[in-house]
């Protein structure tokens, strides 16, 4: 998408992929975001808008990395255009980190499993089990 349309053509068509989820109606639903979605006004606007709950899910940068395949921006298998390396991944999430944090609600996923952040929001949320 990069390639073809720039940041600027991909965040338009992320941003109308994500007015057209939500505008599907009030059933629950869970729309898991990528990292610069949030970070754009119109989306988070949107987001709140639509009363959506938004949950910052904090991971230690270092697991981040871990998860993240960073290869060279030449690449065309680069899942990561704007982190293309350790370094410019690190200040991306620098950049975008006050963003995330104006969440709704933020769990810290640290040492825990996918159940049990799960859980954990469910909690906090009130949400029935």
């Amino acid at each position: 998408m990069f390639q073809f349309h720039g940041e600027l053509g991909f965040r338009k068509i992320e941003t109308d992929i994500l007015q057209a989820i939500l505008e599907q109606g009030p059933a629950p639903k869970v729309i898991a975001l990528g990292g610069g979605t949030f970070v754009h006004l119109c989306n988070a606007e949107l987001l709140r808008d639509f009363g959506a709950v938004v949950v910052f899910l904090e991971t230690p940068i270092e697991q981040l990395l871990e998860r993240c395949r960073v290869v060279p921006q030449t690449s065309t298998e680069n899942p990561r255009p704007l982190a293309t390396s350790p370094d410019t991944l690190r200040a991306l999430y620098e950049q975008r980190l006050s963003s995330y944090r104006s969440a709704d609600l933020t769990v810290n996923t640290a040492g825990k499993t996918a159940e049990e952040i799960a859980s954990e929001i469910a909690s906090r949320l009130k949400l029935k089990k």
